[in-house]
């Protein structure tokens, strides 16, 4: 006799259901990569076929992963009005039908940007407040839950953790896997570099596994001091002990974090016009701006193999307030 899961049954599978990651593409760019005088390979973590892909997808999933013992049922987090994370965290906490809290560090605009309107959509309660009272209001937020009898899961800003540290270690693997496949030997990772959790995790897993390769980061947002200082902090939290340099760019800043110029939105034309690829003002822009500056001044070698990281954000791409194009 067919037997058949209640509705509370299939729930409960879903809640306690292991995310997995499908390896993402690394593709060359040829047009490009003679535009820049380097061989140019594209990881695209763009790609990755859940919450709307991206960077902070990989690490969500291994942080709700590592979390599954606990039997959380809600998450509160946070993050800007354009941030990828609080999309990506909205979706998979509706995915597991766990309820989402969302303090949303920025004013609350007259007109939402697509990733906080996704947000939105999944029902989340999102809620605004100063920068300066973030963690306050965190704190409030998780006492809040609680009162509604949840069992609420904490995820800073960016999925800024161990967990979002080791998710980018163990993708190290992934892509050493791919560059052997592929017979290359990348002298660079380059990747926009934030909260400093994703730079960090490359440079723990590439310390070990791809020693010859050097990972550079592109701030999106800070100055190279506090750049630095997060990304030891994130390696701190894995008690990796990194005695090299962490290389780290804040030259490409255009007045701070989820601004831009138009020697970047030029960046941004061009790679779209001569092959395809799709990048957006706030993160990949500037990374990849970045990365053709530093052929330019010499700081990355020509004719080497660089591998640029697609973090996602291409939603960012169409949003009314950065469409200048």
């Amino acid at each position: 006799m067919e037997q058949r899961c209640t509705f509370q049954q299939l729930k409960k599978l879903k809640m306690s259901e292991k995310l997995k990651i499908t390896e993402t593409p690394l593709r060359r760019y040829p047009k490009l990569s003679q535009n820049l005088g380097i061989k140019l390979w594209v990881k695209h973590d763009d790609e990755i076929q859940r919450a709307c892909g991206g960077n902070k997808v990989r690490k969500l999933f291994k942080i709700f992963n590592d979390s599954l013992k606990f039997r959380y049922n809600a998450i509160v987090t946070t993050g800007g009005i354009y941030s990828n994370h609080i999309r990506s965290a909205a979706i998979l906490a509706a995915e597991k039908g766990w309820k989402a809290r969302i303090v949303i560090h920025d004013r609350k605009p007259s007109v939402p940007p697509a990733n906080l309107k996704i947000a939105h959509l999944t029902g989340a309660n999102i809620s605004f407040c100063k920068k300066k009272n973030i963690k306050i209001e965190m704190r409030k937020a998780m006492s809040e839950m609680r009162l509604l009898k949840y069992n609420p899961l904490y995820i800073w800003g960016g999925g800024h953790s161990a967990s979002g540290v080791e998710a980018f270690q163990d993708a190290v693997l992934e892509i050493k896997g791919q560059c052997k496949k592929k017979k290359i030997k990348p002298s660079y990772i380059i990747v926009a570099s934030g909260t400093g959790s994703t730079q960090a995790g490359l440079i723990a897993g590439s310390s070990k596994l791809m020693p010859n390769t050097k990972i550079i980061g592109i701030s999106v947002s800070h100055n190279k001091l506090k750049g630095v200082k997060h990304i030891s902090k994130s390696l701190e939290m894995i008690e990796f002990d990194f005695k090299g340099k962490i290389e780290f760019y804040d030259d490409f800043l255009a007045g701070g974090y989820c601004k831009t110029n138009k020697a970047q939105k030029e960046t941004i034309r061009v790679a779209a016009s001569t092959e395809g690829l799709l990048l957006d003002p706030i993160y990949t822009g500037k990374a990849f701006h970045g990365l053709k500056c530093l052929v330019k001044s010499g700081k990355i070698k020509k004719g080497s193999d660089v591998i640029f990281w697609h973090t996602g954000s291409l939603i960012n791409l169409i949003s009314k307030k950065l469409n200048t194009y």
